[in-house]
């Protein structure tokens, strides 16, 4: 018996594939943003050592920053959504790996504008916001570099470690690659005795299914593929787990924790009291699981026993299409402004609507 297996990215209709054309029209456009990106990165360069000299210049400097950026934004969706498609088209990965590296490359350009700012004298930063009404809308940006002033380098140090960028990214390519492009997760005989090719997309569902023996088969498999490259994925984990440790050190911070949330002003206390408070509740959990074991008729509740209903079945199947009317419809108290937004936007080919060999799980 031939298992079924998912479609390949050329078996998909173009009606039910996401429409990028929204992003750029064509591919030329892109090769012309990346250019028009090169060609603004002197620009920046040059700025650098000015922003003291009026609050004009360092306006100039965070609006050619925000030109940049908002380019950068487009080229890395456009190019990180073809990768998505399927992660085994090597051109659509050579592609988003220019974009990385023209990330990388602004990066290190601009990295100069924080130590300068940090490095006017006390006061210069107040003044300039008091007397350039444009600067508003960088206060609260300002404000917070200003609090971050004991994590921020000296300007080659940070143009340094901005350099290092693509390197430090390697680890989560390696994954993706291995996740979403490489891991074969064979195939589960399903409650009908067809064979069926086990992915990322049906794993829910057999997870789901009445049938112990067919949750159990998926759960299997797919945490055999992992167990099978375990040595592969605790190096690549490793390797992240450094590289997060290296730059927490590097910017004085005490630990990988704060580094991750004292840029967003979020108090090492308010991540403990979220541990605490999950802890502190386990024991609702363990009511249910154990609610659920006897509901099952189970001797012993294996992790694959979670998700399958513990009520009568109800059969509810949709299509795309009626899936899209339920969630408009459900969504018709938010007004009409936010609904024909997203009406307009899956009549647009906002969404990438079925999975195929090589996509990216959950794109």
């Amino acid at each position: 018996m031939v298992a079924t297996a998912p479609r390949t990215r050329a078996e998909i209709p173009a009606d039910d594939t996401w429409d990028l054309t929204a992003i750029f029209p064509d591919k030329a456009a892109w090769e012309a943003a990346i250019e028009s990106v090169r060609a603004d990165l002197p620009r920046l360069t040059v700025m650098q050592g000015t922003l003291g000299s009026g609050a004009g210049q360092l306006l100039a400097a965070f609006a050619l920053q925000d030109s940049i950026g908002n380019r950068l934004g487009r080229i890395f969706a456009w190019a990180g959504l073809r990768k998505d498609e399927d992660n085994a088209n090597a051109e659509a990965v050579a592609n988003y790996d220019r974009a990385v590296k023209l990330s990388v490359d602004a990066s290190e350009v601009g990295s100069f504008v924080e130590p300068e700012i940090l490095a006017m004298p006390d006061g210069v930063i107040e003044s300039y916001l008091d007397g350039e009404p444009a600067l508003a809308v960088y206060r609260h940006a300002l404000e917070s570099l200003l609090r971050q002033r004991a994590h921020v380098l000296s300007a080659d140090q940070e143009r340094l470690l901005a350099a290092a960028g693509e390197m430090a990214m390697a680890p989560g390519q390696i994954f993706s690659m291995l996740n979403d492009a490489d891991l074969r997760y064979g195939t589960v005989t399903d409650e009908d005795g067809n064979s069926v090719v086990l992915t990322k997309g049906s794993y829910s569902r057999f997870l789901e299914s009445r049938s112990r023996d067919v949750r159990k088969q998926a759960f299997t498999l797919m945490h055999q593929a992992y167990r099978d490259h375990r040595n592969t994925l605790a190096a690549t984990y490793a390797a992240s787990v450094k590289a997060d440790a290296f730059y927490a050190r590097v910017h004085n911070y005490g630990s990988t924790i704060e580094a991750a949330l004292s840029p967003h002003n979020i108090p090492l206390d308010v991540y403990d009291n979220l541990i605490a408070t999950v802890n502190g509740r386990l024991g609702l959990l363990h009511r249910y699981i154990a609610l659920r074991k006897r509901v099952l008729g189970l001797d012993r509740l294996g992790v694959y026993d979670l998700y399958v209903p513990i009520v009568a079945e109800v059969k509810r199947e949709f299509t795309w299409e009626a899936g899209v009317e339920t969630v408009l419809g459900a969504l018709g108290s938010l007004g009409d402004d936010y609904r024909s937004v997203l009406a307009g936007g899956l009549d647009s080919r906002w969404v990438d609507v079925y999975e195929n060999v090589g996509k990216t799980s959950g794109a």
